[in-house]
């Protein structure tokens, strides 16, 4: 295993190390836990080579002690569970008990026995293996979700197609008919074909009032099912490309661009004052805008129209904070835990000049949550009256 070591006395240090290395592990050290808490961090980062599963921690050490450094690890949304085995001199049970509460799996106290050690650890690989096995099982019932949801959301848009292919065969069928009328053929039953009850002749007329909607219909129905495509691909980051420093306002300002349709659809208004002035993210530009347009897409399903969506983005407490804002009265509060859950039902999206219907999560939001941890940030729903707020958190690009 990978083991980050939080000690400031030399002796202990390179005790441990001396140990742990027999032992197989590869170690990496720290003289405090300041140090400590930066090497952490970096390891959490998406791109990071090393990954701790196991921090050993001493209490007593200068600048961050490790009740502190335990505290924040533990305060941490992780991928991943994180053993951490704490070392102290303190015996009294009370010290004992605040170390456990602060988030210690388990304790040894100094001077410690390298069995006793070894037998932690080996505690600590299991428990990490159970955590493993626990996540696994979790991924697979998630995976099983997933394909009903996908078999659902394409089922209804293939049976839509296939109807109105049907539908425009015998309609081609019928112009062909009217233009060569004598060389109409007989009647043929096609057996594979279900019954259809018998059409009056159709004139030119008809034929071209129904065409056209109905070519309209099958390439939405098509369009539906190539976007939850590229929603899986997303959800499944097939597509890794190169990170670089990007301008959060600038992303933006071009999804609402890709919106304006959604938006003149419904006659949704946006409010959006790009500021000034704001650090950088450090990201892949077309997952970010993906997250984004994801947001967008979904809180304009359930705005209502003639409507106003609110746009803000600011800088506060060394994080970006973006909030998209917007009326949802047929959007369930109570469903807004659920809204990153892949085709969990959150409400009744409003459509134009048409009642409610009922309507999934799919994978939009899924992925945008997917998209903002992958950043290293973070999504929320929150209601607020009628109205839902999404807030993305992103840390920016850190000043040199």
């Amino acid at each position: 295993m990978n083991i980050l070591i939080a000690e400031d006395d030399n002796v202990s240090r390179r005790l441990l190390r001396g140990h742990l290395e027999r032992w197989g592990h590869t170690v990496t050290e720290s003289r405090d836990g300041s140090e400590a808490w930066d090497l952490f961090v970096r390891s959490t980062a998406p791109a990071a080579e090393t990954v701790f599963p196991v921090v050993v921690i001493d209490w007593m050490m200068p600048v961050l002690d490790g009740l502190e450094l335990i505290r924040r690890i533990r305060a941490l949304t992780l991928p991943r569970y994180t053993y951490l085995l704490m070392l102290t001199a303190k015996i009294e049970k009370d010290d004992i008990v605040r170390g456990m509460d602060a988030g210690a799996d388990d304790y040894l106290t100094k001077p410690f026995d390298k069995e006793e050690l070894r037998a932690r650890l080996q505690a600590g690989q299991r428990i990490l293996d159970l955590q493993a096995a626990l996540t696994q099982t979790e991924k697979s019932a998630a995976v099983g979700r997933l394909a009903v949801g996908v078999a659902a959301e394409i089922s209804g848009p293939i049976a839509e197609v296939l109807r109105s292919l049907s539908e425009l065969r015998t309609d081609t069928h019928s112009l062909v008919d009217a233009l060569h009328p004598a060389d109409a053929p007989a009647q043929v039953i096609d057996v594979d074909d279900p019954p259809r009850p018998a059409r009056p002749p159709i004139d030119a007329e008809t034929l071209r009032d129904g065409l056209g909607p109905r070519f309209v219909a099958a390439e939405n129905k098509l369009h539906r099912v190539r976007e939850l495509v590229r929603s899986l691909r997303d959800f499944s980051r097939i597509d890794e490309v190169a990170t670089k420093q990007l301008s959060l306002s600038a992303l933006v300002s071009e999804t609402l661009s890709m919106c304006r349709p959604e938006l003149a659809e419904k006659t949704l208004l946006v409010h959006f004052v790009p500021p000034e002035s704001l650090p950088a993210v450090l990201g892949h530009p077309g997952k970010l805008k993906r997250a984004l347009y994801n947001l967008l897409s979904f809180l304009i399903d359930f705005t209502p129209e003639h409507s106003t969506l609110s746009v803000t983005l600011t800088s506060r407490n060394n994080q970006l904070l973006l909030e998209l804002a917007a009326p949802t009265p047929t959007l369930s509060p109570d469903k807004l835990p659920h809204l990153f859950e892949p085709f969990a039902y959150v409400g009744e999206t409003t459509v134009r000049s048409g009642p409610p219907s009922s309507a999934q999560s799919g994978l939009g939001l899924p992925v945008a949550f997917s998209i903002a941890r992958e950043h290293g940030g973070s999504l929320e729903a929150i209601a607020r009256r009628e109205s839902t707020i999404l807030t993305l958190t992103l840390p920016p690009v850190p000043s040199t």
